[in-house]
């Protein structure tokens, strides 16, 4: 009896934890969500939650434990978000707001449309990657980062696959503010390396920025 009263105990802190989680606040997870300055999930799924380039969250009928796993281990290109990044506070304030919001029977258009005779890398980093609903369809950012260190293909990996630990270190070494890392960590199993090479040599010789002669 007295082992069957711990583990009823037990087992009732973690309903209450995961309550206390799920109860969020949807003022504050509007706030966030609307806040391009804090984050850009609303980019690939929509202002309203609606969806676009990624999938819809607007009245999805999912527990908060299956909305905190889409975003710590999600399935699909969507990239890994770590709790150092975003809380699992910030996380339930969105639950609690996008899951208070009507659905709607389609999801909206892409921010970034695939331009018309896009070349084969341009065509994976709009489509396949996403990169562009961030980043826009020549992704000037990353370009004007790569060219001021005279980037390779491993300094591109890094800042795609462990993004959250490379950005700051980047900035550091530009002498520039690190700010807040709006963008996750990519799956090298979802994201596959020969995928973001074509990307790489998109960037590196469609679009023309100086890097190295050798990489």
């Amino acid at each position: 009896m007295r082992i069957a009263s711990i583990v009823l105990v037990l087992l009732f802190s973690l309903f209450q934890a995961n309550v206390v989680w799920a109860q969020g606040d949807a003022q504050a997870g509007k706030a966030r969500w609307e806040s391009v300055a804090e984050n850009r999930c609303q980019y690939c799924h929509g202002v309203k939650g609606e969806g676009a380039f990624g999938p819809d969250l607007a009245g999805r009928q999912l527990s908060f434990d299956q909305f905190k796993q889409a975003v710590r281990k999600p399935w699909g290109i969507m990239p890994t978000f770590p709790e150092s990044q975003i809380s699992d506070q910030i996380l339930a304030n969105f639950y609690t707001y996008l899951s208070g919001l009507p659905k709607v029977p389609t999801p909206g258009p892409w921010r970034t449309p695939l331009p018309a005779n896009a070349p084969y890398g341009q065509r994976l980093l709009v489509e396949t990657a996403g990169c562009a609903q961030c980043h826009g369809d020549t992704i000037a950012v990353p370009r004007m980062d790569a060219g001021a260190v005279g980037a390779d293909f491993e300094w591109f990996k890094r800042l795609v696959y462990d993004h959250t630990a490379s950005l700051p270190e980047h900035r550091k070494l530009l002498g520039t503010e690190v700010g807040i890392l709006r963008m996750g960590n990519y799956s090298r199993a979802r994201l596959p390396e020969p995928v973001l090479e074509e990307i790489w040599k998109y960037m590196r010789d469609d679009l023309k920025f100086r890097v190295p002669v050798t990489s």
